[in-house]
């Protein structure tokens, strides 16, 4: 009996990763950042806004689903790779540039325009059971940053990432080795905790720069 039932198994995920992606936009719509679908669950390749592509290869490993990534376009190249657990998922490996355009994918940024990009450097995240987790490095260049509103001067920065217990954090400071400018912490009891240090606050317009701040969101 255990063994029809796995021969049917391999059999479902078979037909499952061999449908055409496409069959898909039956199920659930797909995201506004998606303009088409071509291809496979195991090998494929999504048309974004802004004439980003995301192409993929998945595989399956022991106890896991594997998935190697690429995202490019006119001021990006990224690659990774996805692997989703019974008990969560992560990002590992991800290297590779990061284009201001990339910006424009992202809900609630209309209006928003930066100039610079970012280097990703062996970055990775993600959450296993009740930890998150984080590991790499994003250097940011410096650039400036507007919206309809306000306009900023961003100078170069590093965001160091790790992970500390079940909680991934997020350092971010001035690339010349200068000041803390803020941090992000991911909890395993699921709360976003933004530390918002003083030497950050004066590079935002109309926020208040007399001393750290700190915001905090559950999720």
């Amino acid at each position: 009996m255990l063994g029809a039932l796995a021969v049917l198994l391999v059999f479902a995920v078979a037909l499952i990763a061999t449908l055409p992606v496409a069959t898909l936009t039956r199920v659930a719509p797909l995201p506004p950042q998606v303009q088409s679908l071509a291809g496979t669950l195991w090998q494929g390749r999504a048309a974004l806004r802004e004439g980003y592509v995301l192409t993929w290869t998945t595989d399956i490993e022991f106890a896991a689903l594997t998935a190697d990534l690429r995202l490019s376009g006119a001021d990006t190249q990224l690659a990774g790779q996805a692997r989703v657990f019974w008990r969560g998922a992560t990002v590992e490996g991800l290297t590779g540039r990061a284009g201001p355009g990339l910006l424009n994918l992202l809900e609630g940024t209309d209006g928003a325009r930066c100039t610079m990009g970012a280097r990703f450097v062996d970055v990775s995240g993600g959450w296993l059971g009740a930890a998150a987790r984080a590991g790499g490095r994003i250097d940011l260049a410096d650039g400036r940053c507007e919206t309809r509103a306000v306009g900023a001067d961003v100078p170069a920065m590093t965001i160091a990432l790790g992970t500390q217990g079940r909680d991934a954090v997020a350092e971010i400071t001035r690339a010349d080795g200068g000041d803390l400018l803020g941090g992000l912490r991911v909890t395993g009891d699921r709360r976003a905790i933004l530390r918002v240090e003083q030497a950050g606050a004066a590079l935002v317009p109309g926020m208040p720069a007399s001393g750290p701040s700190q915001l905090e969101y559950p999720f």
